[in-house]
């Protein structure tokens, strides 16, 4: 070969060379996909911050305008971030959630639009750099309520950031806020509605997916550059939020994916399936760790268990497993590997176990974390140290290594659901009210600032009216012209709607007893009233309350909720706050309320009437006359009286069955326009069938 031509390829080959480089440096020193740099949960050039505080070590905090559980992706001096926010405004055609049946855990689905946004901030200051709605939509289930419709963690490549809100779509962004494509894959419908949550991941070009729910779950390969199917395939698996791994054997790039059914690994080019092992729980949550020629694979639900696998075989290698625990995995948060060590904690408590990655050995026997409390984060480790964050906003750091031994303890006043990112300096929080930049040596004044002030969302935008309120109320405090609880209760007028994420943090500050700083301006208030001074007190307030007629002028049915809003927009805001504060009390003691619109028109007319009794609503037992269902199904029309006569009959339990009988009124004549409902001995509803 002539000089000049060796020449020629090597001046072509050097620029690949130094861009594959510097991929793979910024990818060491920046937080791009969820579980960091290492795929592990470990950063090795990162040097987070060990000790902070609300007052020490923040280098800035922001307020978020909406809600989501993703872990902020860093890349340069960029920190991107996902959301979903409720913008209140009400699809007619569809059931509003308190008239709506029972579902597990209380789940609604929604009748409002939601608008899925990609926010990204300049990491030094914490000023928002851009802001975009990927999408705007009624999202057409509901979602555990710790859960939320922007679960999934952004995922960036250095040239794209990937962003997968569920059902919502997948969408691929500029580094500078350019929308390059967008994919609608349609709805999952995940058993009992709890939400979606597994993250995007991309290798070699190639973004992959998996969506595991109570349909058809499937596993999915895209074109990261322009979205389109490379290819797909179907799994046999139920509810899965586990993100995908990514292992290299001989030439092959492997995509590993947890499930109840099997562990299997995909191969990357193609999607043939390559190897598969079983022995995993239920409801797969932890993302694997891909260690050279094994992977490591944990559940936590209904049993636990953690299974080292080789990457190396074909076919079943359920017999080829290395080595295998049953004791102490977690259900939601994910190990991580940090020098030759597993950590993990049991299920979503705060109790820890580590180890040793080759064989199993117990290094660390289960240990509850002093402080730590419940967990859903899943741990970080750099600098010798591994960093757990509670979900109430405790935060405790340990020596890595043999021995348990806690170097810290630092607490900061919101809630946390998403893992932590660690980039250079900085340890990076995402609260459910906040996004923390945490630094050593880092003074945070007057630094908490909402996004949508910093920056605009797109040059030319107006300003958001909660912000500019927020700002103007933030004045008024910082004045002494009124006290937080007024600005509270003022906001809470303007924007009823913000009361799920406004009582969320106040919760968070009520949870804990820390030292607060004191008020540059004494507060002249009145002595609390005994019924809210403590849990107890409330609860006694409340069964009260639950003992209350339904006021006579509440018409029930369609027109709750327009009695609802008429009211709060008359309302003094002393008593708008009353009445949501009451109310959020009333879902945290008495989660399983058997009629959630009577309760709280109960609640709101206790508070308009100042606890006096209501001229109550004329009942069936105080008439003969049919009346107006007012007090409490809002789907029922009217009530009388009536007799039922079933003839006699045998119905086996598990089988399709008849019987017959009718419905009369009190003076014997047939009556239509009923509904009747069959229940089984535990008062399960099965079928319900209209008269006419």
């Amino acid at each position: 070969m002539k000089p000049a031509i060796i020449l020629a390829q090597f001046l072509f080959l050097f620029p690949l060379l130094l861009l594959q480089l510097s991929a793979n440096e910024l990818e060491e020193n920046n937080w791009h996909q969820w579980r960091g740099p290492e795929k592990t949960g470990a950063s090795r050039t990162a040097t987070p911050p060990l000790e902070w505080s609300e007052s020490s070590n923040i280098s800035w905090k922001v307020e978020l305008e909406g809600h989501g559980t993703g872990t902020p992706i860093i890349w340069g001096n960029r920190v991107f971030l996902t959301e979903s926010l409720n913008t209140n405004e009400v699809d007619p055609s569809l059931p509003k959630p308190e008239d709506q049946p029972d579902r597990v855990f209380g789940i609604k689905f929604p009748n409002t639009s939601y608008e899925m946004v990609v926010s990204c901030y300049d990491r030094s200051s914490g000023e928002r750099l851009w802001r975009d709605v990927a999408t705007r939509l009624v999202p057409h289930e509901g979602h555990h309520k710790d859960a939320s419709f922007a679960s999934a963690s952004p995922f960036c490549d250095g040239e794209r950031l990937y962003c997968w809100f569920g059902s919502a779509g997948l969408f691929a962004y500029s580094l500078d806020g350019e929308k390059l494509w967008g994919r609608d894959l349609g709805p999952a419908k995940m058993g009992a509605s709890l939400g979606e949550g597994s993250s995007p991941v991309v290798h070699d070009g190639k973004l992959v997916l998996v969506r595991d729910h109570s349909r058809q779950s499937t596993i999915e390969c895209f074109d990261a550059k322009t979205g389109k199917t490379l290819w797909k395939k179907n799994r046999d698996e139920g509810n899965t939020w586990a993100t995908p791994a990514i292992a290299e054997h001989e030439g092959t790039t492997q995509v590993i994916t947890p499930g109840t059914n099997a562990v299997r690994s995909y191969n990357l080019a193609t999607g043939e399936l390559i190897w598969k092992a079983t022995g995993l729980t239920n409801n797969c949550a932890p993302c694997p760790i891909v260690d050279g020629p094994t992977v490591y694979c944990m559940t936590g639900y209904k049993g636990h268990s953690l299974l080292a696998i080789p990457t190396t075989g074909t076919g079943d290698v359920t017999d080829q497993i290395r080595w295998q625990a049953n004791r102490g995995t977690p259900y939601v948060p994910s190990a991580v590997l940090y020098d030759g060590q597993l950590y993990f904690t049991q299920s979503n408590q705060g109790i820890l176990t580590s180890l040793a990655a080759k064989d199993g050995t117990e290094v660390i026997a289960r240990t509850r974390v002093p402080d730590l409390g419940d967990i859903y984060a899943s741990p970080v480790a750099a600098q010798a140290r591994v960093y757990f964050v509670g979900r109430k906003g405790t935060s405790v750091v340990i020596e890595a290594g043999k021995e348990f031994k806690v170097l810290a303890a630092n607490q900061l006043d919101d809630n946390f659901h998403a893992s932590p990112a660690l980039a250079g300096k900085q340890l990076f929080l995402r609260g459910m009210r906040f996004l923390y930049c945490l630094e050593e040596g880092a003074t945070s004044q007057a630094t908490t600032k909402r996004g949508t002030e910093t920056a605009p969302a797109r040059p030319g935008l107006p300003a958001d009216p909660k912000t500019v309120l927020s700002a103007r109320l933030k004045g008024l405090v910082d004045t002494g012209k009124i006290t937080g609880q007024e600005a509270i209760e003022l906001y809470l007028t303007a924007f009823p709607g913000e009361r799920e994420n406004v009582t969320r943090w106040l919760d968070s500050m009520k949870d804990r007893n820390t030292d607060k700083p004191a008020s540059t301006k004494p507060e002249t208030q009145t002595a609390p009233k005994p019924e809210t001074n403590t849990t107890s007190t409330t609860r006694e307030l409340l069964l009260k309350i639950a003992k209350r007629e339904i006021p006579e002028d509440y018409p029930g049915g369609d027109g709750h909720q327009p009695f609802v809003d008429k009211w709060f927009a008359s309302a003094a805001p002393e008593q708008a706050g009353k009445v949501s504060q009451l109310w959020k009390d009333q879902q945290r003691l008495f989660p399983n309320m058997e009629n959630r619109g009577a309760s709280f028109i109960k609640i709101l007319d206790y508070v308009r009437t100042e606890g006096k009794s209501p001229k109550a609503a004329v009942t069936p037992a105080q008439t003969d006359k049919p009346t107006e269902a007012k007090a409490t199904k809002p789907n029922i029309k009217r009530k009388v009286g009536a007799r039922i006569h079933r003839e006699p009959g045998n119905i086996t339990l598990g089988k399709t069955g008849t019987v017959a009988g009718s419905v009369s009124s009190q003076d014997g004549k047939p009556m239509g326009g009923v509904m009747v409902s069959a229940f089984d001995d535990s008062n399960r509803q099965s079928v319900s069938i209209p008269l006419f």
